[in-house]
């Protein structure tokens, strides 16, 4: 009874494989005769979650240095093409003021004009006024000459007076208008000068925005013609966590130090992250920023921050 218990738990072994057979009367060939070639298999300890299907994918084991260089390559690329893009649109806003700068001196030397243009209104005014009193006088003298009657004389007379008192009064306004013109024509003179020097420096600066904007431009389409060559280089999972990461900072791939800070947060990881980042074996991120790290032994960021 016991030993047919014990033969029940033993399980079955299976047959020997056909290459270990002692059959000798029907030997096979050569060929199976020696063990099958073991075919290279990836390991199946690296696996990712594929964003469509819910198994495990392996992944073959590859220089994770290798990734790193290409990563930062394309870090690189997006940097330079971000600071060529940020100074390609700071150029019409510079251009923008300098022209309002321009526009504010016009409109200084037309507020001078106008200032000018109206004191010598008042003057001509002033002259008509003069000359109209003038006429008067000669009306009122010679209306003294016909009249026959004293109290006529008289009055005429007084609006004589009048009249040349009248004209004491606009002469006078007259000699304040002609130093008030003298002083405006010093300042009409003045916004000349510097609207013209603004003019002549502004142009300058703007033929220089405009050079410097057609450059831009170049340069920003030939570095963004050359990203595709470095981004097709980078594994596609890797890619999608690279530009995720792109969208929020600049610099999505960034180094670790021995005291296991973040080159990017500039935040104290756990020592593990910093093994794995060593073993160069998986992509690493950092737990706190969501960064791509790389080791580095040779930048003190606890200084630098």
């Amino acid at each position: 009874m016991i030993a047919t218990r014990r033969e029940s738990i033993i399980p079955e072994m299976p047959p020997p494989p056909r290459w270990l057979a002692s059959d000798r009367s029907n030997p096979l060939p050569a060929a199976a005769q020696s063990p099958p070639a073991v075919s290279e298999k990836p390991d199946w300890r690296l696996t990712c979650l594929d964003g469509i299907d819910r198994f495990p994918h392996p992944i073959f084991q590859v220089n994770m240095l290798d990734v790193i260089e290409k990563l930062i390559a394309l870090q690189e690329r997006d940097q330079k093409i971000h600071q060529t893009k940020t100074e390609l649109d700071s150029v019409e806003p510079q251009r923008a003021a300098m022209r309002a700068k321009m526009s504010k001196c016009e409109t200084i030397l037309d507020n001078a004009k106008t200032q000018s243009n109206q004191v010598e209104s008042e003057r001509k005014d002033l002259e008509n006024q003069v000359g109209s009193k003038n006429d008067q006088i000669a009306k009122y003298s010679q209306q003294q000459l016909e009249t026959k009657k004293n109290e006529e004389y008289k009055a005429l007379g007084n609006q004589i007076i009048a009249c040349k008192d009248a004209i004491r009064e606009l002469e006078d306004k007259q000699l304040e208008l002609m130093e008030k013109a003298e002083e405006v024509a010093v300042i009409v003179e003045n916004a000349k000068k510097e609207a013209a020097e603004i003019k002549s420096d502004i142009d300058a600066q703007i033929g220089k925005m405009d050079a410097r904007e057609k450059e831009l431009s170049a340069e920003y389409e030939t570095l963004k013609g050359g990203r595709s060559e470095l981004a097709e280089a980078v594994e596609s999972r890797t890619l999608r966590l690279y530009e995720r990461l792109l969208k929020v900072k600049l610099d999505p791939v960034v180094s670790i130090n021995a005291e296991n800070m973040c080159g990017g947060c500039h935040m104290q990881a756990p020592v593990q992250t910093t093994v794995s980042c060593r073993q160069d074996q998986e992509l690493v991120t950092c737990p706190n920023c969501g960064r791509i790290l790389f080791y580095s032994d040779e930048t003190d960021f606890a200084e630098s921050a």
